[in-house]
C-alpha cells in the first residue's frame, strides 16, 4: 500500500482488514484480494457519499434563487446549510483517514433546468433522495464489518441517512402532501 498510512489504520476499513485477514487464513492469497476488494468498496461508498453532498450543496445554490419570497426559502436555506456542513465534515474525515477526498465537479448539468419554484422544489426533493441513496450505500457497505471504527462510520452514515430522509419528507410535504413519506429512504 502506498501513502503515509495503510488501510488497516483507516477507520472502518481497518476493521475489514483485521476481520478478513485472520478469519479466512486458509484462503491464502484470496484473503488479500478479498480485503482489497472490501477496502475499495468502503472507500468508494464513502467517496460517493461525499460526492452526493457536494452535488447537493451545488444544487441548493442553484435552486435557492427560484424560491426567493417563497415560504419554502427557509427550508431550502436550512437544507443547504446541513449539506454544506455534512460535506465539510465528510471531506475532513476522509482526509483524516489518509485518503484524498473526491473533488467536486465544476458543474452538474443533470440538475438543470430550474426556472420555476416548482422545479426548484422538485430538485430539492431529488437532491435529498440522491443523498439518502448514497448514505444508505455507505451504511450497507459497513454493515458487515465489526469494531469501533466501523461502528463509528456506520453510525455516521445512519445519522446522515436519517437526516436526509427527514429533509426529503419535508420537501414531499410541499410537492406531494398525500405521499410525504417513503417506506425505505434511499432505495
Amino acid at each position: 500500500m502506498n501513502g503515509p498510512r495503510e488501510w488497516r489504520d483507516i477507520p472502518a476499513s481497518g476493521a475489514i482488514f483485521r476481520a478478513t485477514r485472520g478469519a479466512n487464513a486458509p484462503l491464502g492469497g484470496g484473503v488479500e484480494r478479498l480485503t482489497e476488494a472490501l477496502q475499495g468498496a468502503l472507500e468508494d461508498a464513502w467517496q460517493a457519499a461525499l460526492a452526493a453532498e457536494q452535488r447537493a450543496a451545488f444544487g441548493y445554490g442553484l435552486l435557492g434563487a427560484h424560491l426567493h419570497g417563497s415560504p419554502q426559502l427557509p427550508l431550502a436555506i436550512s437544507c443547504s446549510d446541513a449539506h454544506e456542513s455534512l460535506r465539510n465534515a465528510t471531506e475532513q474525515a476522509i482526509a483524516a483517514a489518509g485518503l484524498t477526498p473526491v473533488a467536486p465537479a465544476a458543474d452538474y448539468p443533470d440538475l438543470y433546468p430550474v426556472n420555476t419554484a416548482a422545479q426548484a422544489e422538485a430538485l430539492a426533493l431529488r437532491l435529498e433522495d440522491d443523498c439518502a441513496a448514497a448514505w444508505r450505500y455507505l451504511y450497507a457497505t459497513t454493515a458487515n464489518t465489526t469494531g469501533t471504527p466501523a461502528e463509528t462510520l456506520r453510525d455516521a452514515a445512519l445519522n446522515a441517512l436519517i437526516a436526509t430522509a427527514v429533509r426529503a419528507t419535508q420537501w414531499r410535504k410541499v410537492t406531494n402532501p398525500s405521499a410525504a413519506t417513503v417506506a425505505f429512504p434511499g432505495l
